[in-house]
């Protein structure tokens, strides 16, 4: 969106509507940010500096998995207490 790209932080497009129209405004709307020269480079430049590394993936990975594990253990603590 507009204030990831002007904070320096988008990297490319997405959309959560799975539908033709949207992924044609987003086709659209990366057409004419590609016709922006120094736009499009920003946008190139935040995508190049991100860690896509496997490393990374899998660091945020476990993250995700023990943050999921924490809440389960909470949950049958909790669901303990009310026996």
């Amino acid at each position: 969106n507009d204030h990831n790209l002007a904070a320096g932080a988008a990297n490319g497009f997405s959309f959560h509507e799975f539908r033709g129209e949207t992924l044609f405004w987003n086709i659209c709307r990366a057409r004419t940010m590609y016709a922006d020269k120094p736009t499009w480079r920003k946008l190139q430049l935040t995508g190049m500096r991100r860690d896509w590394s496997w490393m990374h993936s899998a660091a945020e990975y476990v993250r995700v998995y023990e943050r999921a594990i924490a809440k389960r253990r909470l949950e049958s603590e909790c669901a303990g207490d009310e026996r």
